[in-house]
């Protein structure tokens, strides 16, 4: 028999083994936690957020300093690297380092960034100084943060989830942008007018099976853009007057706004209510104002050549955020490298149009024809699946 001892040693030895697993155990889930926190898959809960504030503020002072940096730097100090295609047979891209005399796209979107970021802010700040209120905007903003908070209080996958969110409520209007457009149109012109049409689809439309996948993109069928263009956006004499921003009806404005991302940061069906009160002058506005900021970010992205090496110089997330500011596929809908593709194909559309000599890059034409073009290519690719 086993004296008192040797139970108690055997006993000891049971307890420190069953100790060391436990306590080996507590360290991996303490370790996995860290690497959620580090490399998140999932939202941040409300206490997170209260956790993680006081580092999304620290991130917000830096990107101030960071903007201050920009701006004082000289203009005749900014350089980028240029791709070009050493020749047709050549594969890769080589590089050439040109002087810009502005500043870098790169630089001009962080700022742009900023700005918005500010003004997404700002009512929580004011909200916040009265005592009276207290800490009420502070709670609000973390149980809505997509809504009140700027990206610098989100994790990465928050920033990947709701810019799927705001993909989603965009896309859920493009078929009704697209048909209005077609329906006005064709309302106004003869047969040869869809003729023309069906040719400025041609290009996705007129390959055989094996080469639909490079006639098309996960935004939708790539088209002919400067017949599309010809066709129903620009002047054509007294009898077909270019597109005005003033011209759209009104339930084409409405639609094309919440097609733009107007109200975007508002739930899906209370976007869409608001969109419906908003005065037509406002809307016409801030889809005035939307087209020109894609517009400038469109000409910035084709001058330095971002549109020749397949926007690989592009860090993913900018990547996202240029996909997103042109209703192009993002999120779910399209993996990093299918973003990088549909932008470089909205850039090369954009670019063909631009080297035409009647464009006019100022007009309302030329920027309805880019706000317009994502909604046609998706409802061209909603009505293929069909």
């Amino acid at each position: 028999m086993f004296s008192s001892s040797t139970a108690t040693r055997t006993g000891r030895k049971y307890y420190s083994y069953v100790m060391q697993h436990a306590l080996d155990y507590v360290k991996t889930l303490i370790e996995e936690r860290r690497n959620d926190v580090a490399s998140p898959q999932r939202p941040q809960t409300n206490w997170e957020r209260v956790q993680n504030f006081p580092s999304g503020v620290k991130a917000l002072l830096r990107d101030c300093f960071h903007y201050n940096a920009i701006h004082n730097t000289p203009l005749e100090q900014w350089t980028i690297a240029y791709p070009h295609v050493d020749a047709p047979s050549t594969a890769g891209t080589a590089t050439t380092t040109i002087q810009l005399g502005r500043i870098p796209r790169r630089q001009y979107e962080q700022q742009r960034l900023l700005r918005d970021d500010f003004r997404t802010m700002l009512p929580l700040v004011i909200m916040w100084i009265p005592p009276i209120i207290g800490f009420l905007p502070v709670i609000l903003a973390i149980v809505t943060p997509r809504q009140l908070m700027s990206r610098h209080f989100h994790n990465p996958y928050e920033l990947e989830w709701f810019a799927q969110i705001e993909y989603g409520q965009r896309q859920q209007v493009y078929n009704q942008v697209a048909d209005m457009l077609w329906s006005s149109f064709l309302h106004s012109e003869s047969r040869h007018v869809q003729k023309a049409m069906t040719q400025s689809m041609s290009i996705a439309s007129s390959h055989d099976d094996s080469s639909t996948a490079a006639a098309e993109d996960a935004a939708g069928p790539i088209l002919d853009a400067v017949t599309l263009y010809r066709t129903i956006f620009a002047a054509g004499g007294e009898q077909k007057p270019h597109l005005s921003i003033k011209d759209l009806p009104r339930e084409h404005l409405v639609k094309l706004s919440l097609a733009m991302g107007i109200n975007q940061y508002l739930p899906g069906w209370l976007s869409s209510w608001v969109a419906e009160f908003q005065p037509s002058a406002w809307l016409q506005s801030q889809v005035d104002r939307i087209s020109r900021v894609v517009c400038k970010d469109d000409d910035m992205l084709i001058e330095e050549g971002h549109h020749l090496n397949g926007c690989s110089s592009l860090t993913d997330q900018e990547a996202t955020d240029a996909c997103l500011m042109r209703g192009l596929p993002v999120g779910q809908n399209a993996t990093t490298e299918e973003r990088r593709q549909c932008l470089t194909n909205h850039l090369r559309m954009i670019a063909e149009v631009r080297r035409e000599p009647a464009t006019k890059v100022e007009s309302d034409s030329f920027r309805l024809f880019t706000v317009h073009l994502a909604p046609i290519r998706n409802s061209l690719k909603s009505a293929k699946k069909l």
